[in-house]
């Protein structure tokens, strides 16, 4: 750690491990309370843990964690990718647009995709605008498709095409 307390190292994304689960829905938990993404139950992850279409993803500064993705449709007869959540848990230190970087990297270049898409609660505009400084498009709107603390709010659709991705 350096003087500011912040992890040193470079920015990775690593295969999760079902012992990362307790991390995960942790991590899941603070997120849900915030009101930044839906969450699954511990039983629903280790099924998606098990899926071979879904691809867990530990995100870490050095060695320390410090947030977690979920891909779904990596096996899928089609090669588009959903993004179905990205979890950060520090803001405002990069790690949310480095992780992305990574991520898209790992999509387009590694398993192949044409297309990455994922969808995003309605006032998450700090996401939204991170999406689209990334260069994702916003495609279209799912009205009231999350309900969340007992009401219903649209989810923003965004998408990436590989023809579209700059890996710098």
């Amino acid at each position: 750690m350096t003087d500011a307390g912040r992890a040193e190292g470079p920015l990775t994304l690593t295969d999760a491990e079902e012992t990362d689960l307790e991390w995960i829905l942790n991590v899941e938990d603070t997120a849900v309370q915030g009101g930044f993404v839906s969450g699954d139950s511990a039983i629903n992850h280790q099924r998606q843990m098990a899926d071979q279409s879904c691809l867990y993803m530990i995100a870490k500064r050095g060695d320390e964690p410090v947030g977690y993705v979920i891909l779904r449709g990596i096996l899928g007869g089609e090669p588009v990718v959903e993004l179905k959540r990205i979890v950060i848990t520090k803001t405002d230190a990069g790690h949310g647009q480095g992780v992305m970087g990574l991520l898209m990297h790992k999509v387009f270049d590694e398993i192949g995709a044409h297309r990455l898409w994922l969808d995003v609660a309605e006032d998450n505009e700090r996401a939204q605008h991170v999406y689209r400084k990334l260069g994702f498009v916003e495609e279209g709107r799912l009205r009231e498709a999350a309900r969340r603390k007992g009401d219903w709010h649209d989810l923003v659709l965004f998408g990436m095409l590989k023809s579209e991705w700059q890996d710098d």
